[in-house]
């Protein structure tokens, strides 16, 4: 064999080793790049951040990920989409009659979509980042709806009532009390699928009597009347609670006003506390997402303090159909290789050198 022959055979097996390189040094920096960089909070709820495809850009897709679904895209003939300003957050109105809101994809860059199972209407929901870790300007968005399904209705609340009770004394007859109570009762919203609070109703006074103290009757030998007492009882307000309480703390202010026959009323307050048992529809409201910390407001809606945060962004875009259906990513495929190249070469420039030593 001639000496030409080796030197070509080590320059092509280097070159291999040096191309291998090139190759995986930028796939690991854009991955580190998008992984560190991500924002601090979103403009909206979020959904789950899915990779984002070429594939992912189709109705036709997502209508097979929600069989039964009809999706559209960047229109509103399901009903109504509002993009905000910002152009980072996307919110749905109701949907047609006797249909509901099966998702929402909402793409923005191109590493994530952000999909929202069952999204309630009149609420924002984010944006996904793009390559640099920040929040992405909306590019489109796909909504899908399907056939509403019969929602089990929880057990209806209590109306809140407040009491207003006038007392009024007549010398030589007995003392008038006038209680009005003003009630509010609940309404189910089949949009939001919960019950609200309607608009307060007050019924018919109802009026009793009472004979007069003997302190009352003295006083009717006066010549000043004895005053009206008004005492109106505030509604009974929850305290936030935390979700694995089984009882919450009720507050309500208690109002009384004395007007005298000459001269200006005079007002005082005070506040009554009581303990209520949890209801089982507020305790099961408590299913959020592990590691979130849920506090629950006076209404009985759980929040949480903390704001969901994408996964680390993916080295390259695509799906697990295109890592052969493993979820293996392309980085450790082309990292793998480019070992094994190293390798090849490695072992070859060494017999090179063995050969051209013992031909010397």
């Amino acid at each position: 064999m001639s000496e030409a022959r080796p030197k070509t055979m080590f320059k092509a097996l280097a070159g291999a080793l040096i191309a291998a390189a090139l190759v995986v040094t930028p796939l690991v920096t854009v991955s580190a790049s998008a992984k560190d960089s991500a924002p601090v909070s979103l403009e909206g709820q979020t959904g789950v951040m899915k990779p984002w495809t070429q594939e992912t850009n189709h109705v036709e897709y997502w209508e097979r990920v929600y069989p039964g679904a009809t999706c559209v895209k960047g229109e509103s003939s399901l009903g109504k989409v509002t993009v905000s300003e910002t152009g980072k957050s996307v919110t749905l109105d109701a949907p047609p009659a006797g249909q509901q809101w099966t998702a929402l994809i909402i793409k923005a860059g191109n590493v994530w979509n952000d999909v929202v199972d069952s999204p309630k209407t009149g609420v924002a929901y984010a944006s996904p980042v793009n390559n640099g870790g920040q929040q992405a300007v909306v590019s489109h968005w796909i909504a899908c709806a399907g056939p509403a399904t019969t929602v089990v209705q929880p057990p209806k609340p209590e109306p809140v009532s407040t009491d207003k009770v006038v007392t009024t004394f007549a010398c030589g007859a007995d003392r008038t009390i006038t209680t009005t109570t003003t009630t509010a009762d609940w309404v189910w919203d089949a949009a939001s699928l919960k019950w609200v609070l309607g608009a307060p109703v007050s019924g018919e006074p109802v009026i009793t009597h009472q004979p007069l103290t003997p302190t009352e009757v003295e006083s009717c030998t006066s010549e000043t009347p004895p005053p009206t007492v008004t005492v109106t009882y505030g509604k009974w307000t929850d305290a936030k609670w935390a979700c694995g309480d089984t009882t919450v703390t009720q507050t309500r202010v208690v109002t009384t006003t004395t007007t005298p026959s000459e001269g200006a009323p005079t007002t005082t307050a005070k506040t009554e506390t009581r303990t209520r048992d949890l209801t089982q529809e507020e305790v099961g409201a408590c299913a959020l997402v592990p590691g979130e910390v849920p506090v629950v407001d006076p209404k009985g809606t759980p929040t949480s303090s903390a704001i969901p945060t994408p996964a680390a962004a993916p080295a390259a875009t695509g799906d697990l159909a295109t890592t052969g259906g493993t979820g293996v990513s392309p980085i450790v495929v082309v990292s793998g290789a480019a070992a094994l190249a190293a390798g090849i070469a490695i072992v070859a420039i060494a017999g090179y050198r063995r050969r051209r030593a013992g031909t010397e």
